[in-house]
């Protein structure tokens, strides 16, 4: 009897005592970690904010080869991203150099056209036609506005040479003859024969100069040809010489 109540007795004693919840299994580290508790260091720049620390604390000791060896890596990776930021900084400086470049090299075309092409003096037509190249037709300069005739002339494409010797002929066969005068019949003298009189002979009315210099190059200077013989004054501004830019300028600036 008394074993029966000393296992009632038991029961109710166990049955008396709080109940504890079984011990919950421990999670997982969201890390790598080794049989021994430990990580390795370069894992732990992956882990999750929250666990970064945690990681850290439970990393083994890096041994100097490899702090060197990460160290190495390091600046080797440093060094090449500079090296290629260089290139680009170094190839978009060399992209605008050359647009710049070319920017100016336009301005500097546009210029020389425009400088090529100048204004029309206003009031006073031209009076002639400028090529696309900036040259004009010596033949139209007579009809030019006189304000801008030595800008035709100095613009105006040479003649050839097969030109201008058809010029020079037409120029010669158009130089006016001078009459002469019929001599009168000698009154025959009593005693001798009539005297015929003598056939007379064309004289041709002397040519006057040209009224302009030829250098030795086969060139004449502008200012000359106004002083030129009518006649051949065509010859005269075909033979010119070039004149520069700046005196038509000048020339122009002095008559605005």
């Amino acid at each position: 009897m008394s074993r029966f109540v000393l296992i009632a007795a038991s029961v109710a004693v166990f049955g008396a005592m709080p109940a504890y919840a079984a011990p919950k299994a421990v999670a997982k580290a969201p890390f790598p970690m080794a049989a021994d508790g430990t990580t390795n260091i370069a894992d732990c720049a992956k882990v999750d904010v929250k666990f970064r620390n945690e990681c850290i604390s439970k990393s083994r000791p890096v041994s100097g080869k490899q702090l060197y060896a990460e160290a190495a890596a390091y600046n080797a990776m440093v060094a090449k991203k500079r090296v290629l930021e260089a290139g680009k900084a170094k190839a978009v400086e060399a992209a605008k150099a050359a647009k710049a470049a070319a920017a100016t090299a336009a301005a500097a075309k546009l210029a020389k056209v425009k400088a090529a092409v100048p204004a029309a003096v206003v009031g006073a037509p031209k009076g002639f036609k400028i090529g696309k190249d900036g040259t004009t037709n010596v033949a139209d300069c007579a009809k030019a506005a006189p304000q801008v005739r030595n800008e035709c002339i100095s613009r105006a494409r040479p003649l050839t040479g097969k030109e201008l010797a058809k010029f020079i002929k037409s120029r010669a066969a158009a130089t006016p003859v001078a009459p002469v005068k019929a001599k009168a019949a000698v009154a025959p003298i009593k005693g001798k024969a009539a005297v015929a009189p003598a056939a007379v002979k064309p004289v041709v009315a002397p040519v006057r100069g040209k009224g302009f210099v030829i250098a030795k190059d086969g060139t004449t200077n502008i200012s000359d040809c106004a002083k030129a013989n009518p006649d051949f004054r065509n010859e005269c501004i075909s033979r010119a010489r070039p004149v520069p830019g700046k005196v038509i300028y000048a020339s122009m600036k002095s008559k605005a």
